[in-house]
């Protein structure tokens, strides 16, 4: 089993400076208009760094803190959209990333996509005397959340339109299995994904609005876990146990496809 011993009381001191050059511009005619954020990061850390990054995780380097663009055209691109928006947020490696961008016709059809990212770091190994217990769980992860929206209006009555939305949780982490009372600590890869699409047609009438909607799923999952070496409970444990090799991978995968008719006044159909 792996053990890591830090010394209790553990000072931490950060050191941080931004260097920030930020900009707002717009045209006369105020059809063009934003502003961005834009600096370096210098980070000095010393003591418990597993701590620091479990709750401020900011990390040296070059970032766009902020950026944000809006456009209503006129004359020629005017015929291809009449509003487009792009935020930014956070890029460049901070724990917590988003974008979003939005493409607008008026009556005609309408187009949004997002993405946000986020990190988790989780390392609280430490041991406070001889025999004590300590957390031998740790996690080091990163979530990405990806969202699309296209919608054609294709009259006055009839919508169509289409969502996405996308979710992946990939990195590291270490769990534990209790075996003959020892716990045993095992490397968990971690490698989760799912998906998610909707097509649908919205109709409206004059006393009636029907919907007839099929979603798309699939969700898949590495579930896997293995020892990374020899591991001994040690000569003078109360229960001895030892491994040589483990190997557990028990991946799978779901793909549901229902389909939903419904309508004003109420008519629900689902299979």
């Amino acid at each position: 089993m792996r053990r890591k011993n830090i010394l209790l009381p553990v000072i931490l001191s950060v050191f941080v400076i931004s260097q920030k050059f930020s900009l707002h511009a717009e045209n006369k005619n105020k059809t063009f208009y934003g502003n961005f954020k834009f600096g370096y990061r210098i980070v000095d850390t010393s003591g418990a760094d597993f701590k620091y990054k479990e709750d401020i995780n900011l990390d040296n380097g070059v970032r766009l803190f902020n950026f944000s663009l809006h456009y209503t055209p006129e004359e020629k691109f005017k015929k291809l959209f009449d509003r487009l928006d792009i935020n930014i947020y956070n890029f460049g490696g901070d724990p917590f990333e988003s974008f979003r961008l939005s493409i607008q016709k008026y009556g005609k059809y309408k187009f949004q996509y997002n993405r946000k990212k986020a990190a988790y770091f989780y390392h609280d190994l430490h041991e406070t005397g001889e025999g004590h217990l300590y957390d031998m769980h740790t996690f080091n992860f990163d979530r990405i959340m990806d969202s699309g929206l296209l919608k054609i209006q294709l009259g006055n009555n009839i919508n169509l339109y289409m969502n996405f939305d996308r979710y992946t949780k990939k990195g590291d982490s270490v769990t534990t299995f209790d075996i003959n009372r020892i716990e045993f600590e095992f490397d968990k890869p971690i490698s989760e994904e799912s998906r998610e699409v909707t097509i649908g047609v919205d109709v409206h009438l004059k006393n009636y609005s029907f919907i007839f909607e099929e979603k798309i799923q699939d969700y898949e999952n590495s579930n896997s876990l293995f020892l990374p070496g020899y591991a001994d409970g040690g000569a003078s444990a109360r229960y001895p146990s030892s491994f040589n090799y483990f190997y557990l991978n028990q991946p799978y995968d779901l793909k549901p496809i229902p389909i939903r008719l419904s309508s004003m006044p109420d008519l629900l159909i689902a299979f």
